[in-house]
């Protein structure tokens, strides 16, 4: 029977997988499940939902978009189960998406458009007819087209996987004499890793100019065409390992940058066709200009969506937006938030001092006791080797700090100051460079 006191009680999703942090994960389960949503969830992993209730959970390899279709649409019809709305929280399930909402007759990208935003080169090329909004780059197939590509990008160059994301599997060229063994060690690594996402299209490389300047994502939903942006965050890497360790929400760059960067970001996103879901557009303003790295057909993560924009911007939350906008319609008014906000949020990931294994972390507790911290999320303890990104995707973070502040606080000062009353200390081992045993939580 249903609890008509939960309005939502008599419509499913369907969720293929979902982030993997497990804060993420949280919010995006309890973003359905609050509002009395029955769900469905298709992962490879199921033991990663154990004791949550989710109503149907498929296992299927949502990385292999042929068999994961069957699977799903089979358990769907064995079950006469009917879904509302799909929702891809992840850049891998973004194409199985788009293909489930054609074949089911739901409101979705349609497959085609969603190539454009996963294949990096197609992204280029759409956003070629945008002036200025591409770095120069070329594309290739192969190593004997390499010379002629590195010449027209000019040094520092990047070398990019066209079907990944996240930063995974980059390699920058800085001398030309450089760029053949380079190739070579970059064809290498990506073919060598397990996760799908270093495979697809694997047939082509970008090769791209190294932008310099500041990094910034605006995360927005697409809803009839409609494109709506929420929020621009500022990004802060270290290069040296490299890892993005922080992000701020709302960006504090002047007004009139910011409004550059969202004109570039809308125009991006509607070239790219995409539609009923979420998206991140990355950004680089650099001295020449704002230029666009990334275009994404799902609502970025590193705890933006969850948790950066309704703590500084109370009262809109991109999950609850997003679960209506796939079932074909928007409760958003306007088509632009990104100047509506009333405070400050940031994420700062947690670091060791260097590479080793972990000794000691001291200070959590007092941090957690602070007014304006809003949550420590720790992913390894004691114990637990910490090693490069390039070793172990996320080889280097120990957790995440959540901090808020007023709109006249320094937002960068308070999540500085909290995270520097955790202690954290390391064993340095031999191999710096080699992953160590740990524990997976």
């Amino acid at each position: 029977m249903l609890d008509r006191n939960r309005p939502h009680a008599d419509r499913c999703l369907l969720y293929l997988d979902t982030r993997e942090l497990p804060n993420e994960r949280e919010a995006e389960l309890r973003a359905a499940l609050d509002q009395g949503y029955r769900l469905a969830v298709a992962t490879p992993t199921p033991g990663a939902y154990r004791g949550y209730p989710v109503t149907h959970l498929i296992e299927a390899p949502v990385g292999d978009y042929d068999k994961a279709e069957e699977v799903i649409t089979g358990y769907l019809g064995e079950h006469s189960l009917t879904v509302h709305g799909i929702v891809a929280w992840k850049d891998r399930e973004v194409e199985l998406a788009a293909r489930l909402g054609a074949r089911l007759g739901l409101p979705a990208t349609d497959p085609d458009a969603a190539l454009n935003v996963r294949d990096k080169v197609r992204t280029r090329r759409l956003l070629d007819a945008i002036p200025r909004a591409n770095p120069r780059y070329a594309v290739v197939r192969s190593e004997e087209e390499l010379d002629a590509a590195v010449a027209e990008v000019g040094m520092p160059c990047l070398l990019k996987p066209a079907g990944n994301s996240g930063g995974r599997g980059i390699r920058r060229i800085t001398d030309p004499a450089e760029a053949a063994a380079a190739y070579r060690e970059f064809v290498a690594h990506n073919a060598a890793q397990p996760g799908e996402m270093f495979h697809y299209y694997a047939d082509t490389v970008l090769v791209e100019e190294d932008l310099s300047g500041s990094e910034h994502s605006v995360a927005g939903l697409v809803s009839n065409g409609r494109v709506i942006t929420l929020a621009v965050a500022d990004k802060s890497f270290d290069r040296s390992l490299p890892l993005q360790y922080q992000n701020i929400v709302p960006s504090r760059l002047t007004r009139a940058v910011q409004d550059e960067i969202v004109g570039l970001a809308r125009r991006a996103v509607a070239a790219t066709g995409i539609d009923h879901c979420g998206f991140h557009v990355d950004i680089m303003v650099t001295e020449n200009g704002v230029r666009v790295l990334e275009v994404g057909g799902r609502l970025g993560g590193e705890l933006i969506n969850s948790h950066l924009v309704p703590l500084a911007q109370p009262g809109l939350n991109p999950y609850h937006a997003l679960l209506d906008v796939v079932q074909g319609h928007c409760p958003l008014a306007l088509d632009d938030y990104t100047r509506s906000f009333h405070g400050f949020a940031a994420s700062r990931v947690l670091m060791p001092p260097a590479f080793g294994v972990l000794d000691r972390i001291t200070g959590i507790q007092d941090v957690r006791r602070d007014p304006r911290c809003r949550g420590v999320m720790q992913l390894f303890g004691p114990g637990q080797a910490m090693v490069s990104p390039d070793v172990r995707f996320k080889g280097f973070e120990i957790g995440y700090l959540l901090a808020q502040c007023g709109p006249e606080e320094d937002i960068e000062a308070t999540v500085t100051e909290l995270v520097d009353r955790i202690g954290i200390t390391v064993t340095p081992v031999d191999d710096t460079t080699a992953e160590q045993p740990h524990e997976t939580r």
